[in-house]
């Protein structure tokens, strides 16, 4: 794997996130978080709660990748690694980041961020899977 494909991934799961959120999906979190993890714990509980409560999201947009960081791994190479940290920063969101709304379509909750103008870090901490697309899953992010 190209140390470049991270940027890939990282929007990728974004995708994968933003998709999962627009139409609530117990069966979407395999495609993103690691097996019994905090992150497929975290989503478990968020996905559910909006299936119960009918809701979604409209208007979110994945998150675009402006520079990351390797900061660990777990063996001597990262092509021999299973597990792998990564920090990152991605674009400015801008205003719109979109709503959380019901089954009627009518607004719940408007997305909000606290500087919406200002880049945004993160760090997730991966772990090697099996799918040829998109060999990475979340175990933690922050």
């Amino acid at each position: 794997m190209a140390l470049d494909d991270f940027e890939f991934v990282i929007e990728e799961l974004s995708r994968r996130i933003v998709a999962m959120y627009a139409d609530p999906n117990l069966d979407a979190i395999p495609g993103i978080c690691a097996v019994e993890s905090p992150c497929e714990e975290l989503y478990t509980a968020q996905m559910s709660d909006f299936i119960d409560r009918g809701e979604r999201t409209e208007g979110e947009s994945a998150n675009d990748v402006t520079d990351f960081e390797i900061v660990g791994f777990d063996e001597e190479t990262l092509e021999e690694s299973a597990a792998v940290v990564i920090r990152y920063t991605i674009a400015p969101v801008g205003e719109n980041l979109g709503a959380i709304v019901d089954s009627n379509g009518d607004v719940v909750t408007q997305l909000v961020v606290e500087n919406p103008n200002d880049p945004v870090d993160g760090q997730m901490n991966l772990v090697r899977n099996n799918e040829p697309g998109l060999p990475w899953r979340i175990v933690t992010q922050q």
